[in-house]
């Protein structure tokens, strides 16, 4: 019986063609940010003042958009409580007035536009790259316990934040 489902399920992939590898959205892509070095010579992002400064503008919206959100009580649960909590949060980010990186029409610099280049932006039905939204979307799940010990009352927790449109994700401890 086992024989026979693994046989099905390799006919079954093999009459399949390779699949297409597709980015989200907000999958980043920093190589963008660093120029390609002279024949012999070593990449250097600080070598590029426009693109280390859209690095770093990247990395800072990007950080808070991940950033752990503390909704909870300044009270405690004490040591027979629980507590659950689905978040959702939306940040916006600098991505206005820009356009494709990829067109010679509008030359940005990676400064003006740090999403443009830091991130895939995604495709449209024809398969040409579109720019990324204004706004950064979030769910995160999170649970608290209160623990007794002979120590005074404390509490452990949890947590993960995921990006949505991205493979991105954090966890909290």
């Amino acid at each position: 019986m086992v024989a026979l489902t693994l046989a099905c399920g390799l006919l079954g992939g093999a009459g399949r063609g390779p699949a297409e590898a597709r980015a989200d959205v907000f999958d980043l892509t920093l190589a963008r940010f660093i120029k390609q070095p002279a024949a012999g010579g070593v990449a250097d992002p600080a070598a590029d003042p426009a693109a280390l400064a859209g690095y770093r503008q990247l990395m800072s919206e990007l950080g808070v958009a991940l950033a752990p959100r503390f909704l909870m009580p300044a009270d405690t649960l004490g040591y027979s409580g629980f507590q659950f909590d689905l978040d959702y949060s939306f940040t916006t980010i600098a991505s206005g007035g820009c356009a494709d990186p990829g067109t010679a029409a509008a030359p940005l610099h990676q400064d003006q536009c740090p999403w443009a280049f830091g991130v895939d932006g995604g495709r449209d039905g024809a398969g040409a790259r579109t720019l990324s939204p204004g706004l950064l979307h979030t769910v995160s799940i999170h649970a608290r316990k209160g623990i007794w010990l002979p120590l005074p009352s404390f509490e452990v927790g949890v947590g993960a934040t995921k990006l949505l449109s991205s493979s991105l994700y954090t966890v909290e401890v």
